[in-house]
């Protein structure tokens, strides 16, 4: 889906609002006055809130898959290339750590089906490509094979959202790039062959 300039502008602010007051402050007039518009002038943009956040988990997927299609991950990709994927969404979040809170918080999504089957979606669609590459380093006895690539993909994504987590909780006061390296560092010990 390709956004207006003003499109974008409304999930960036959409991303920001949520991530300082929760979803229940966030409204068309707060969004309105952060911006600087008229209510009736973000309509023109998105039909409603729901629009808006099913644009940020759209844009989200968008960027991910892009650099996926980019490094030719599908066909070739490695557990570097697992790495590389994880280490670009931490860096995403580290930019805007708004955004962590948008996508690791599941009161937003649990009273609206469309959006948390669009987080669903996400989710698994990462989780499958993640699996896959396991799955093949696996056959080649890169990873060890006594544990499924399923389960080691959901130690991984985990690892991953209780980082995250537990850096959004601390105000992010800690280096999550570090800290996440480091338990990449340990999770590969312990499923390399």
């Amino acid at each position: 889906m390709n956004f207006t300039k003003r499109q974008s502008e409304i999930i960036d602010v959409t991303i920001d609002l949520i991530a300082k007051g929760g979803i229940q402050n966030f409204t068309m007039k707060s969004l309105a006055e952060d911006i600087g518009i008229s209510e009736p002038a973000i309509y023109r943009h998105f039909k409603s809130k729901l629009e808006i956040l099913i644009a940020i988990l759209e844009s989200v997927r968008e960027d991910v898959q892009k650099v996926d299609s980019q490094n030719d991950i599908y066909k070739k990709g490695t557990m570097v290339d697992i790495d590389k994927m994880l280490q670009m969404q931490i860096q995403r979040f580290i930019q805007k750590p708004s955004l962590a809170s948008i996508i690791f918080s599941e009161e937003i999504f649990q009273n609206e089906k469309q959006l948390s089957n669009a987080v669903l979606e996400i989710m698994n669609d990462r989780c499958g490509l993640m699996e896959m590459i396991i799955q093949r380093e696996q056959d080649l006895a890169v990873i060890r094979n006594d544990i499924s690539a399923h389960t080691i993909t959901q130690i991984i994504m985990g690892t991953v959202r209780f980082l995250v987590n537990k850096w959004n909780l601390s105000g992010n006061e800690y280096d999550l790039n570090q800290e996440y390296l480091e338990n990449w560092a340990a999770v590969s010990k312990m499923i390399m062959v």
